[in-house]
């Protein structure tokens, strides 16, 4: 498995713990350990989606 197919499945992973947070914490159990984990499962997203646009640039201009 490549870099670009372990941040995708990173990426799509954190998304789905982002959406159990949310199931898990629904209508009530908003309290501190459901912020800091939907929190870091942001930061990992963040990190994902930055590592796609630098390995798309780095693709992009090593081509030319």
């Amino acid at each position: 498995m490549n870099l670009e197919k372990g941040a995708y499945i990173l990426a799509i992973l954190a998304l789905i713990l982002i959406a159990v947070n949310f199931r898990l914490a629904y209508p009530d159990n908003f309290d501190t350990v459901f912020y800091i984990l939907t929190t870091s499962n942001l930061f990992i997203l963040f990190a994902s989606v930055i590592s796609f646009r630098k390995r798309k640039n780095r693709t992009y201009s090593s081509e030319f």
